[in-house]
């Protein structure tokens, strides 16, 4: 007798789940992640490798005489996931970084073109940074639990009209990591290395500058401004995201006291560290209707 294949289960990069705020133990059972290798001074590593422990794989991300990158997941080890879990489920649902950010969303794409995997539907995330990609995962398992035969497309509407619904602004703390991911522009290259100003960026599915001062005090006013143009009935949790070792952090915590409502997070996702420098600060503005 063939043993009975559960509902769904979601399938997602490792790098969204540093930190997990918003999944629950339960529901976290439904998710399998993408590993990524990070490569620290040409030397590979990866996320689940046994040779290297999670605290020391963390020190060296946040050593900025590092030359760190990433590279893209291995094909073999995504087509081997799904192999295991297609033994296991009815429906798989896979969430890929957004294009700008990442090659993953092309590759994925184009396994599934080559290969026929029936019952598998991918996602691919418009914002899909840290904290509004777990909000998705979150509300994605909400949906399927309510009804598991709901149609895909009918899904993936709903998640990006949740999407739609989130802000993201940085300012980052090392625009040469900007520059050398391919996700940074010339201006923001020109504002920084001319002008000598630190710069607050929105990532809407892609980075555009909102303003840029010499000091903290008036990008975070900018952000208030910001949130008290939202609609009053938007009702919102604001949180604060920078590594402990931020050498603005004092500046950061001093600054933020502007904000009647936050959440202080200070533990950056290795991804920013690689990507946008050990001393970048991140502000998530989330509706509290998709925050349990």
């Amino acid at each position: 007798m063939n043993k009975k294949l559960k509902p769904f289960c979601i399938l997602i990069d490792s790098s969204f789940f540093n930190n997990n705020q918003f999944i629950n133990k339960k529901d976290s059972l439904l998710i399998y992640l993408i590993y990524n290798s990070i490569i620290i001074n040409e030397h590979a590593y990866l996320e689940t490798c046994e040779n290297i422990k999670k605290i020391q794989l963390a020190k060296m991300l946040e050593d900025p005489s590092n030359n760190i990158s990433t590279s893209q997941p291995n094909p073999e080890l995504i087509k081997e996931k799904i192999q295991f879990l297609s033994k296991q489920y009815q429906k798989i649902f896979i969430f890929t970084m957004p294009k700008k950010l990442s090659n993953e969303t092309n590759q994925i794409n184009r396994m599934f073109a080559e290969h026929k995997y029936p019952n598998i539907y991918v996602y691919n995330q418009f914002l899909g940074v840290y904290l509004s990609s777990q909000i998705i995962v979150n509300q994605a398992i909400k949906i399927l639990n309510t009804n598991s035969e709901i149609q895909p497309e009918i899904l993936f509407r709903k998640l990006r009209n949740i999407e739609e619904q989130m802000l993201l602004f940085l300012i980052p703390g090392n625009i040469n990591r900007v520059k050398k991911s391919g996700r940074g522009s010339k201006i923001i290259e020109i504002i920084n290395s001319f002008l000598r100003l630190k710069i607050l960026l929105k990532w809407n599915g892609k980075l555009s500058v909102v303003t840029a001062s010499r000091t903290f005090k008036k990008l975070f006013k900018k952000i208030q401004q910001k949130l008290s143009h939202l609609d009053k009935d938007f009702n919102f949790q604001l949180y604060i995201i920078f590594s402990r070792f931020n050498k603005y952090k004092e500046i950061i915590l001093k600054e933020s006291n502007i904000f009647l409502k936050k959440i202080i997070i200070e533990k950056m996702p290795s991804t920013w560290n690689i990507h946008l420098g050990n001393d970048t600060i991140g502000f998530f503005i989330i509706p509290k209707k998709f925050i349990d």
